[in-house]
């Protein structure tokens, strides 16, 4: 390797930290070392307990052991950090601002550079063939998620108080690890709950009150993220409600029908705002307290909210972005309405990753 300033250096594990793993493919709970440019020139330093497995499954061809950099007098990771960097003619790495402070204070010590830079955000938010089809996979599971949960919605005896929150999100985290993911806690918020856009629910589920449902899992193996959001209601919505879901239904798929590489993403979130605005919903950028609360959308992959975002804050969409389009209304009084579907930016368009229906909330 030369000496210049094209080198990042990792120091950590990679089920924790998505870039370690996105550089690497070599998924492990134990830290480990990556030095390289992200592209031809790059080396991974773990364990002698992992280093079979490493050269196996990782995407590094040169995997190489600590042992090989640890001397007689010391094995800490320190002085294998630095002898490697030596041995490399490396005095100057980029590292991500939660490297450990630790390691920091000793590599500049032994005077290693070290500049402080968001490393892979940018690159992260244009998805390569092979990380689309992993969401895809993901989000057909979510999809058979949320099909398990209005399904158990549709045969409960909700009139008897007789289904909770609760059980709607057992059967959804069930079916998901059924398809071989695994989630947070998922949002299944009704009736005042459904007014606040991030309260994960509790409680009985009520008839004629909206259920605001949010599936985000992960791929156990391939982990990256996947996004749906569905509203409905058992027995009969107000006329307030209905009115609510018509125009985050109206608002989404205008945005939807927005999305192509070169649109600006702020050029989406002002039409779903326009949208809202001109049927007497208050927004955030009206600095409402109710109405239009959130952003339109954010970036999905190793991360469930990544680059790019999809609301005030100028980027140009790039063939490759995989997106969310959530646009959503919340009134206190009422209740929420929330609908999102993953979509895939496209150069002359786009591809909808959801496969579910949203044309109707009563079930």
């Amino acid at each position: 390797m030369s000496q210049d300033n094209n080198w990042m250096l990792f120091f950590a594990d990679s089920i924790s930290n998505q870039n370690m793993y996105y550089l690497t493919h070599f998924l492990t709970q134990d830290p480990f070392i990556y030095l390289g440019d992200g592209n031809q020139n790059e080396i991974l330093l773990t364990s002698e307990l992992e280093i079979n497995r490493a050269k196996k499954e990782s995407r590094i061809a040169d995997v190489r052991s600590f042992a090989d950099y640890a001397d007689s007098n010391s094995h800490n990771i320190v002085s294998v950090m630095i002898r490697l960097l030596r041995e490399e003619n490396i005095t100057t790495v980029k590292v991500e601002k939660n490297f450990p402070i630790y390691l920091a204070d000793k590599l500049r010590s032994n005077s290693i550079e070290l500049v402080i830079a968001d490393l892979l955000g940018e690159r992260r938010a244009v998805k390569r063939s092979d990380e689309i089809r992993m969401i895809k996979m993901v989000q057909q599971a979510t999809t058979s998620a949320m099909q398990a949960a209005i399904d158990l919605i549709k045969s409960s005896k909700m009139k008897k108080g007789f289904l909770t929150s609760a059980m709607v999100k057992q059967k959804i985290l069930h079916s998901l690890i059924d398809h071989g993911c695994e989630s947070e806690e998922p949002i299944v918020a009704c009736g005042k709950d459904s007014a606040n856009p991030h309260s994960t629910g509790s409680g009985k589920l009520l008839m004629d009150q909206p259920i605001v449902i949010d599936i985000f899992p992960r791929g156990i193996r391939n982990r990256y993220y996947a996004d749906m959001t569905r509203t409905v209601v058992v027995g009969e919505p107000s006329r307030d409600i209905l009115e609510i879901y018509d125009a985050v239904l109206d608002a989404q798929e205008e945005a939807i029908g927005m999305v192509k590489a070169g649109v600006n993403a702020a050029d989406i979130h002002a039409a779903v705002n326009d949208k809202f605005e001109a049927q007497g919903y208050g927004t955030l950028r009206t600095k409402a307290k109710s109405g239009f609360i959130h952003s339109t959308g954010h970036g999905v992959g190793l991360s469930l909210h990544e680059l790019p975002n999809i609301g005030d804050k100028d980027y140009i969409l790039k063939a490759g972005n995989v997106i969310t389009i959530e646009p959503g209304l919340y009134i206190p009084a009422v209740g929420g309405v929330r609908i999102e579907d993953l979509i895939l930016v496209k150069r002359n368009g786009f591809e909808n990753l959801t496969a579910f229906p949203k044309e109707r909330i009563v079930i």
